[in-house]
């Protein structure tokens, strides 16, 4: 990442397993916009490390769209800390001073800490105010309020045409596969009906020549009994 001095125009959205807080998106795709014939490895680093920076800043729009308090400074800490870069891009997308302490892994600090007060190390927590700020580092924006906005601009943009444009190819051909299955099942519904009719015509005729048989019967039976009974003898 250090090896350009910007991301070359790439926006990288690092959505591997969707998007989490603020963007609650399942189904965004890790997608990678704006890469050219120029593009080189150290842009594509520098949009990744940005990706994290940019979720960040939007948590904590979030965090100031719902408690309507504004946010003075960022503390920082963790591995990700370790980069001045990854540092000064974060108080550049977020617009205020992000601070780094001398000792970066503070929950094996705090760890410490909490084992020294159990053993009698220090008498109270007033002996330890103060600790974190020592040798901290304090990185503030270095871009106009217009180029971060901008940033944002095209880093939300890039948010949304990442999502569900998978899930809808897979339910075009979702859509497809059911519609040929009705196709099936009409057709299938048409030969039963048709084998239904051919039934019905069959019993018709059979029925028809039963009673015209029976007629015909009736009739010689009625022609036998008009004759004389010596007749017959």
């Amino acid at each position: 990442a250090l090896t350009v001095p910007d991301n070359g125009g790439v926006v990288f959205v690092t959505a591997f397993s969707g998007l989490f807080a603020p963007y609650w998106i399942d189904d965004a795709k890790g997608t990678v916009f704006g890469i050219t014939a120029h593009t080189q490895r150290g842009h594509i680093a520098r949009a990744t490390l940005e990706a994290t920076c940019y979720q960040t800043a939007a948590i904590l729009a979030a965090m100031h769209a719902d408690s309507g308090k504004e946010l003075k400074n960022l503390a920082v800490d963790g591995g990700m800390s370790e980069s001045d870069l990854c540092m000064q891009t974060q108080a550049d997308v977020s617009g205020i001073p992000v601070e780094r302490p001398a000792m970066r892994e503070t929950t094996a600090l705090g760890a410490a800490i909490a084992a020294g007060l159990a053993v009698g190390a220090w008498e109270s927590l007033d002996e330890l105010r103060g600790w974190r700020g020592r040798g901290k580092r304090t990185f503030t924006p270095k871009i106009e309020a217009a180029a971060r906005k901008k940033g944002v601009k095209r880093w939300e943009k890039a948010v949304q045409m990442c999502k569900g444009w998978v899930e809808e190819d897979e339910a075009e051909n979702s859509g497809g596969e059911e519609e040929e299955e009705d196709k099936v099942e009409e057709v299938q519904g048409k030969k039963e009906q048709e084998a239904a009719a051919r039934e019905a015509v069959k019993d018709a005729a059979g029925q028809a020549e039963k009673e015209d048989a029976e007629r015909k019967t009736k009739k010689q039976a009625d022609e036998g009994g008009g004759e004389p009974a010596g007749a017959s003898a």
